[in-house]
């Protein structure tokens, strides 16, 4: 009973994995793009990976349907031939071992096989005999030979399973399920993509299909790389944002010396031709201010501008609030007959923030929110 239970589960996880597949291709085939024409008539670059006595080789024979020498494979053998009207080249690699680790491979076969992998392949098939039982000491030693070309290879990457003939009526989903978590995780790396060779001779139909899933490796890769430059371009503008947060101390405090100069310099000049009938109240105090760039952020040297944005409106709320007492005073010595309050009246101090505002929204790169209204229940000491 027990054993009955596994079976059922392995043809249930088997026949979802073939949906899976099944549904991914018509996803595929949905998409439509400028270059899927380009697609059909591009010559397909395919590279063979795999331990000794796999059936690379064999495999290579079978798809380009050419009569090829069987002996080892001491370096990469670059075979060209055209399928069903397509030029097709393959590039057979020689052989690592299927029980000792990466670092015990002759140094030419890593060299021939990082040779193959410099001619840019459309398609790197894996070959894996169905024949033979597949452990994590085979997945490791895989993934080790497969690590120097770096995480995004397994997005060329599809499973060939040779001699599927083993396997008799059990479809090769059933294998993949009733090997275990080894196959399983390999089978997944390569984005759930796998093929299998039921026989080694002569068969057309196991090769077309073979060229019908390079052909969907094409256009996930396409997307997947749109994906990357979107992701790439997102990452950029995130970096170029936080950078812009931040200004330089120096230049701040040089800034608002430079400021509070010039405010005061306004002052002097407009009271000398001020008349009381002639005092307006501006909306314009601070200029344009600097453009601040900075190459690298610290909090010694640089300030965040989210940090400085209360502070910047409470220094000038008392700024412009004793200049306009001091206008207003002044204004009452030329005229007497004037009534005017010696403090800043609540539109004093909103024009004030107004004006805040404005200088922080004209700040290249700038990210400021809109400025909080005057809370009324401040306390004396927060309005000084």
């Amino acid at each position: 009973m027990d054993l009955e239970i596994k079976i059922k589960n392995v043809e249930e996880r088997a026949t979802a994995r073939a949906q899976q597949v099944l549904e991914k291709k018509r996803k595929l085939e949905e998409i439509k793009s400028d270059a899927e024409a380009e697609h059909d008539v591009t010559p397909l670059n395919i590279v063979l990976l795999g331990w000794v006595l796999s059936g690379k080789t064999l495999s290579c024979s079978a798809i380009l349907d050419a009569d090829i020498s069987f002996d080892k494979t001491v370096k990469c053998v670059r075979i060209c031939g055209e399928v069903n009207g397509r030029q097709v080249t393959v590039v057979d690699t020689p052989s690592f071992w299927k029980f000792l680790p990466y670092q015990l491979n002759a140094d030419s076969v890593n060299t021939e096989i990082l040779k193959a992998m410099d001619s840019s392949p459309h398609a790197i098939l894996l070959v894996i005999p169905a024949d033979t039982s597949f452990s994590e000491e085979q997945m490791e030693i895989i993934l080790e030979n497969m690590r120097p070309f770096g995480e995004k290879v397994w997005r060329q990457t599809m499973v060939l399973f040779t001699w599927g003939g083993s396997l008799g009526n059990k479809p090769i989903e059933y294998h993949i399920e009733s090997e275990g978590d080894a196959l399983v995780g390999l089978v997944e790396m390569c984005g759930n993509r796998y093929h299998v060779f039921e026989s080694m001779r002569e068969d057309r139909t196991q090769v077309n299909q073979l060229l019908e899933k390079i052909e969907e490796i094409l256009k996930e890769s396409a997307l997947l790389e749109s994906n990357d430059e979107h992701q790439g371009k997102k990452k950029k503008s995130q970096e170029r944002e936080t950078l812009s947060e931040w200004l330089r101390v120096e230049d701040v405090k040089k800034l608002l010396n430079e400021e509070w100069e010039r405010s005061d310099a306004v002052v002097k000049e407009m009271l000398k031709t001020m008349s009381p009938q002639r005092f307006v109240r501006s909306g314009k105090s601070l200029i344009l201010p600097l453009n601040f760039s900075g190459e690298v952020i610290n909090t010694e040297s640089f300030i965040n501008k989210l940090q400085l944005k209360d502070p910047l409106e409470r220094e000038w709320n008392r700024r412009e609030a004793a200049g306009m007492a001091r206008n207003q005073y002044k204004l009452q010595c030329l005229d007497a007959n004037a009534e005017m309050s010696s403090c800043a009246d609540e539109e004093d101090i909103k024009m004030s923030l107004a004006k805040v505002h404005d200088w922080c929204q004209r700040l290249p790169s700038s990210d400021y929110g809109s400025v909080s209204s005057y809370e009324h229940d401040k306390t004396e000491q927060d309005r000084d």
